[in-house]
């Protein structure tokens, strides 16, 4: 993938080498609920958290997994920007917390062995990782619910400084050639635990002590029957057992006036590439007492159903004699081996010991794991991995304990581990190699960036023997570590994979003023484009034209302005110096393109091709303002049938009093929401660099629907309302038949991919002119029933309520729109004068000044009907000499293959879990849950309403690449038909998989 960065070179995208080109670098959980629960005195059977829901970031975008370097991959990936939620059944909050960035593969092995990886593309498909980290800024729903459990969590964790531990374990990553190849997607299962963290433990390594397979392997021999996958493996070649078992951190402690122990086994034990545990005999934990072993408790339930439910996690209560023998002698984990067993040479150099208890001798135990003998335990205290630029510091602690306890007064060392050389050797370097701990058994290491030169420098050569230099900014420095006691090479094994401190130095910066897009903001931004592909619907990070539009200049300054562990910073890869950062975001408050000039717009490149479309006759007209819509257009004139009117009545209509007023805004709230679906579903639909004049008129006319949402909640916010936007009331159920508020009742509004039909029949429906002033012979009140007609009733209330229905301190809750004024504006409602200005701005800018005006009133903008029937005209919208209005101007073209083929009508009940579609179209889903929370809270006044709308765009790009990706999907191989997003409230299982479960 490093040779990507090389620019002449051509981009390689085989998924393959680990390069997904459309990548969105997202974690998420999915269908994860809690399976067990346990309070102070052990497991209970029942509490109302058991089956609580566990998620992710439901008010924002995505997390984030990123690999520290390109050339440190998987080992030092992080998660970044996880808010992680405990909901109850009925959805109501348990608690959530800010989850600290950190390695996602603290712990990596072969979880799934002696598989025959020739038919596997990815060797991550049998591997099994462990993190852990903290919880912090945990929020706490209502702890009076009778959830035991829930309570005591609550006051354990505010008793020791208010954080959660959590600890996941991953496990059969999956990534299929035919599964990859239709929803480039990749798939995990997790298990975890969450408990309280107390200050003076580890944020990785929160347990105390550790047993390891390092020391007893040769494993004991494992019973194999010939159907087995390792039979074949192992007796095929030299007899070489594999790793049976992996690390199994634990901990010994005092409650409920007993001494417990607790080992975690959730990444421990082999499993087949099906995902069942892999036998392997009896096993026991056990500690040795004097020349035999002191069995604690029964069984290992390894095998026993529901293990995974209890998060892998084993109890036991000690008896006094087994506690005294834990505070110095070394925890194992024991199989119990039959005595006609051991006599094969294949078990030759493997320990025998026998149980303390046993007077007959027919069985042996071999260890499987055990703890150092010394009883030593060492890892770092903090985070291990770092970015550092020159002359930055980072101070690494490293915790070092004996038997559980600290360790003082004890020799640590640090190395640079140079298994993988680099250049130059010393450009990151701990200001000493070897310190003493203190009497917590903390050493503490500073690590100091030195100059390190641009482009990044190898030893040897690179991308086919053609290049030593390739153009990536810093260089990555690993460091390994022991404690004098522990053998090193013991360390260095485990340094490989969890123990060593990786610390990203950047390359020395310091560019002149004036910043520049050619001289300093191209040459990053141009790599970006290149490497993350998968950013160009959203913004073409290569082209200054692209970057410099208004509403680009405010995203890229708000996603860069953010904190590095905000879901929504960029760039994604967080790759990107402070220094060069603040040059960009200086850049972008004075975009200039080059030293010698001001200009901030190029030549822009036109669409080609396109076919053509018979557009309706007031394409053809030379004045259109002579011609409303519904007069002269037969289709519109079928909405409005006299049977229409007849059979219906305004929502609007009635009584003006307060409550009604505030009834109909949170009617005007859903009604604008109704029409973003149906508009950003043909949107996504776009083929990347196709039909790009059309994109924009779509993309301009879905902004303004969210400002028009935003200005009606205004105004019921300002007469002491609640707008409601996360809740099943407000978002409709498609195919539709009319709009909420009984606005036009006759129109049938579905979710389509582009088509120049779809546009004229539902877009065009949509926005249709109202108009009270038509010729007589029509019947006077053509346009009945339209969001216009619709928005002029309530104003109509409201300027007969007056101003006394306005509560001015309620300004501060109002929401003040995030884009610049061409877009549109959003008033804050203090009195009947800017109640009617924002209603105004909606119907002109949806229906026009008036049913001749084609304009958004006092700008010369289209209102949303003439840009939809700019579309269906492929025709821009032009003043002709005259000072008529007629689709004279430049050609809009519009190609049919640029696309997507989207199946019509996506739904939840119709994607069971096993079709094409499913995971990406809950990840759509997901996020699009997460916008209408993050919506509800700016409207209930949760959160700031500036940030709160940005939050809300940010998550709505990122539903955009989830549904652009949705619409490459095919549903099937052998079905031309692609998937599109889902916009179903709650997602519903199809009945046939429902009656199946």
């Amino acid at each position: 993938m490093k040779c990507n960065f090389d620019q002449q070179q051509l981009l390689d995208d085989n998924t393959e080498k680990d390069f997904n080109i459309n990548g969105t670098s997202e974690f998420s959980l999915f269908n994860c609920t809690v399976t067990s629960a346990y309070d102070k005195s052990g497991r209970i059977g029942k509490d109302p958290l058991i089956g609580a829901k566990v998620d992710n970031n439901i008010h924002q975008v995505f997390p984030k997994i990123v690999d520290l370097d390109v050339d440190i991959q998987l080992r030092k990936s992080s998660i970044y920007g996880m808010t992680l939620a405990v909901l109850f059944e009925n959805g109501e909050l348990a608690f959530q917390g800010t989850l600290q960035s950190n390695v996602l593969a603290q712990d990596v092995w072969r979880k799934s062995i002696c598989i025959d990886t020739t038919f596997l593309t990815n060797s991550s498909h049998y591997l099994g990782s462990n993190t852990v980290s903290v919880l912090s800024n945990v929020q706490w729903g209502d702890t009076t619910v009778g959830s035991t459990v829930l309570a005591e969590l609550k006051s354990t964790a505010e008793a020791n400084g208010g954080n959660l531990s959590i600890s996941m374990t991953l496990y059969r990553y999956t990534r299929s050639v035919a599964a990859y190849l239709y929803t480039n997607f990749t798939l995990a299962h997790v298990i975890g635990t969450i408990g309280v963290a107390k200050p003076t433990e580890s944020l990785n390594f929160p347990s105390s002590r550790i047993m390891s397979f390092e020391g007893v392997v040769p494993h004991a021999k494992v019973p194999l029957t010939e159907n087995d996958s390792c039979y074949h493996f192992i007796h095929s070649k030299t007899p070489q057992y594999p790793v049976w078992m992996y690390k199994a951190p634990f901990t010994i402690y005092n409650a409920s006036q007993q001494i417990w122990l607790s080992a975690d086994f959730s990444n421990s034990l082999s499993h087949t590439l099906k995902g069942s545990m892999r036998y392997l005999g009896t096993l026991y934990l056990a500690v040795r007492n004097q020349n035999c072993l002191q069995l604690i408790g029964g069984p290992i339930p390894y095998r026993e159903h529901g293990w995974n439910s209890k998060g892998g996690i084993v109890d036991y209560i000690l008896d006094p004699l087994t506690a005294e023998l834990l505070v110095n002698s070394p925890l194992l984990v024991v199989r119990k081996v039959s005595f006609f067993d051991i006599a094969g040479s294949l078990n030759a150099g493997v320990a025998r010991l026998t149980a303390c208890s046993t007077s007959n001798v027919t069985h042996f135990l071999h260890p499987m794991l055990a703890e150092s003998q010394t009883g030593l335990y060492v890892r770092t205290m903090d985070s291990y991995v770092g970015r550092l630029e020159y002359n930055q510091t980072m101070t690494v602690r490293i915790l070092l304990t004996k038997f559980g306890k600290p360790a003082s007064n004890a020799s640590v060392h640090v190395f640079h581990d140079t298994y993988t050389p680099v250049l130059p050797p010393d450009g990151v370097k701990p200001e000493s190699n070897q310190t003493l701990t203190d009497e917590n058994g903390i050493a503490t290491f500073i690590f100091r960036a030195n100059n390190i030169p641009f482009p990044r420098r190898y030893p040897t050569l690179q991308c086919n023997n053609s290049t030593y230099t390739l153009p990536i900014d810093g260089q990555v420095y690993m460091f390994s570590y022991y404690a004098e006691g522990t053998p090193v090479d013991y360390n260095r094994t485990v340094a490989t994979i969890i123990n060593d401190i990786a610390i990203l130095g950047y390359s020395y910066y310091s560019p002149s003023q004036p910043y520049t897009w050619k001289k300093d903001v191209e040459p990053i931004f141009s790599q970006y484009e290149r490497l993350n592909p998968v950013m160009k619907p959203i913004v073409r990070l290569g082209s200054y034209r692209d970057v410099t539009l208004n509403h680009n200049l405010k995203l890229l300054y708000y996603a860069m302005s953010l904190d590095i562990n905000h879901p929504s910073y960029m760039p994604v890869t967080r790759d990107l110096s402070p220094t060069k950062k603040s040059v960009i975001l200086q850049w972008l408050q004075n975009p200039i393109y080059d030293s010698d000039s001001s200009v901030r717009t190029v030549p822009r490149s036109a669409d080609g091709g396109g076919t053509r479309y018979i557009p309706p006759i007031r394409c053809r007209s030379s004045a259109i303002e002579s011609q409303h819509p519904v007069a002269s257009d037969p289709y519109f004139s079928s909405i409005f049938k006299s049977s229409v009117r007849e059979n219906s009545k305004r929502t609007t209509e009635g009584d003006c009093t307060v409550e009604k007023l505030k009834e109909n805004l949170q009617v005007g709230v859903q009604l604008e929401f109704a029409t973003l679906p149906p508009y950003l579903t043909a949107l996504y639909s776009i083929k990347e660099g196709c039909n790009s004049e059309i994109r924009k008129l779509i993309r301009s006319v879905a902004m303004q629907e969210m400002i028009h949402m935003a200005q009606v909640a205004n105004i019921l916010i300002a007469i002491g309302g609640v707008p409601r936007i996360d809740s099943k009331e407000t978002v409709p159920s498609y195919p539709t038949v009319g709009l909420p508020g009984n606005v036009l009742p006759n129109l049938t509004v579905t979710l389509e991919k582009l088509t120049l039909q779809h546009v004229y029949k539902v877009f065009m429906g949509i926005e249709v002119p109202y108009n009270n002033s038509v010729d007589n012979n029509i019947g006077g009140q053509i346009a009945e029933n339209t969001i216009g007609q619709f928005y002029d009733s309530i104003a109509q209330c409201i300027r007969s309520l007056g101003d006394g229905i306005f509560n001015k301190s309620t300004a501060n809750k109002q929401i003040q729109w995030p884009w610049p004024t061409k877009i549109g504006r959003v008033f804050i409602v203090t009195d009947v004068s800017s109640a009617v200005k924002g209603i105004q701005e909606i119907i002109e800018q949806g229906e026009g000044a008036s049913p001749f005006d084609p304009t958004q009133g006092d700008t010369s903008s289209l209102a949303h009907f003439y840009k939809f029937e700019e579309i269906v005209c492929q025709k821009h919208l032009v003043k002709t000499i005259d000072g008529n209005y007629a689709y004279d101007g430049a050609d809009i073209p519009f190609d049919e293959l640029g696309v997507w083929p989207m199946k019509d009508g996506p739904s939840s009940k119709d994607i069971p879990p096993e079709n094409n579609c499913y995971t990406e179209a809950r990840a759509f889903h997901s996020a699009f849950r997460a916008l209408l929370r993050n919506i509800q809270d700016v409207f209930s006044g949760h959160i700031n309403g500036d940030t709160g709308m940005m939050s809300s765009i940010t998550i709505m790009e990122s539903m955009a690449v989830h549904a652009r990706k949705l619409m490459w999907t095919k549903i099937n191989p052998h079905d031309e038909s692609s998937c599109g997003p889902v916009w179903d409230y709650e997602w519903t299982t199809p009945p046939t998989v429902a009656e199946n479960q």
